[in-house]
């Protein structure tokens, strides 16, 4: 099977795997061909995270192999606007969940509450974290990535013991990060 030049370049380096993570991981793509969403939980971690973000009409879609067969991915949020889909499959089937549902910038219009998880994902809580005001990233604002990774990091470091705030539902917690005056 022939690789191209991207793939190669993946392949050339000791990338972490998704199933080698200290915490299982499941991400969510779409598949352009098939016209589906696609869980990742096995395979290079960096190309998982590739795949899931490659907004359409902006960037090219991803190649991933997948037990013998080619697929092209794109941003999962396709299908799968809050990234949770894949959650249903980690852990024991039925099992009930804690998640912690991670958003950089806003929830929009508000945070996922427990009665809005996908069918077949059980939880016993919920933790909504937004990390507000980083510097705007993106293909337009590519030097501004370094700065918002390092102020989100600090606020979060700085909030880990601030109450949060409870959700619309019962079992919900909300916590909103603000990456404003940590901004290098």
């Amino acid at each position: 099977m022939d690789k191209d030049e991207s793939e190669r370049n993946y392949d050339a380096v000791d990338n972490l795997k998704l199933e080698d993570g200290l915490v299982p991981v499941a991400v969510t793509a779409f598949d352009v061909m098939g016209q589906e969403g696609k869980i990742l939980k096995s395979g290079c971690m960096g190309k998982a995270s590739r795949a899931s973000a490659t907004f359409p009409g902006l960037f090219q879609p991803c190649k991933w192999h997948d037990s013998g067969s080619k697929f092209y991915l794109m941003d999962g949020g396709l299908k799968d606007p809050h990234g949770l889909v894949g959650l249903k499959d980690l852990g024991r089937q039925g099992e009930k969940k804690r998640i912690v549902n991670l958003c950089a910038g806003n929830y929009w219009p508000s945070p996922v509450g427990p009665s809005q998880l996908p069918k077949g994902l059980n939880a016993t809580e919920m933790v909504s974290i937004s990390i507000e005001n980083s510097p705007p990233c993106g293909p337009w604002a590519m030097d501004n990535g370094r700065r918002a990774v390092e102020a989100s990091m600090h606020a979060l470091n700085e909030v880990l013991d601030v109450p949060m705030h409870k959700g619309a539902e019962e079992s919900h917690f909300i916590l909103r990060v603000d990456a404003k005056a940590f901004i290098p």
